[in-house]
């Protein structure tokens, strides 16, 4: 699998699983704290508000499964945007769709305020390495298609955080479709090109 010449990956499936019933789609969107002051000093702070802006407007028009995956550029969030976040993943749980939260890091002690929008707390929370949480995502969404976006991704797909998760689902997810949408944070293009990609 290789980047296409827009840098876009897609992976396109596009498998129907018989007896799929709940939501066909789901969003992913991946460590939504780097799309705040990491997303201002690389892009500047009105692109970085178009960011932040896009990608919450994407989650309040979605009508499918939304997943949240945080990690420890969790207390980067604006509160104002982290509480919006959470009403919509409240309301997608209320209209019986998955809006789940997680929180992906080595020493999740160091945040004893985060807490997940289901459950148990230590059910949420995943070691940043190894695949355990992308096996709990293949459990919950595989079937469905699947969009990831977030931040960030970078040339060198091995060292690029929303590359490597759409890698690991395409394991985890084997009937699920898989894209990464335009308006994920990319670190290798100019904040000119963010616009007009999210504008095409």
């Amino acid at each position: 699998m290789t980047a296409t010449s827009n840098h876009q990956l897609s992976f396109s499936k596009l498998l129907h699983v018989e007896g799929q019933t709940g939501p066909n789609k789901s969003l992913v969107v991946t460590y939504p704290g780097t799309m705040f002051r990491i997303a201002e000093e690389f892009y500047g702070t009105s692109i970085s508000y178009t960011l932040q802006r896009d990608v919450l407007q994407m989650m309040q028009e979605w009508s499918g499964n939304i997943i949240v995956i945080e990690g420890r550029w969790w207390p980067e969030q604006d509160d104002d945007y982290r509480d919006v976040v959470e009403d919509i993943l409240a309301q997608s749980n209320s209209d019986g769709r998955h809006g789940r939260r997680y929180l992906e890091f080595e020493e999740p002690e160091m945040y004893p305020d985060w807490q997940p929008m289901q459950g148990h707390r230590d059910d949420s929370v995943f070691a940043d390495t190894g695949d355990a949480l992308h096996q709990h995502l293949g459990e919950l969404i595989d079937g469905t298609d699947i969009t990831i976006t977030g931040g960030w991704r970078e040339t060198n797909l091995k060292t690029s955080p929303i590359d490597m998760i759409a890698f690991k689902l395409l394991t985890y997810c084997p009937t699920s479709s898989i894209e990464i949408a335009r308006n994920a944070y990319d670190q290798d293009i100019a904040g000119e090109e963010y616009l007009a990609r999210i504008a095409w």
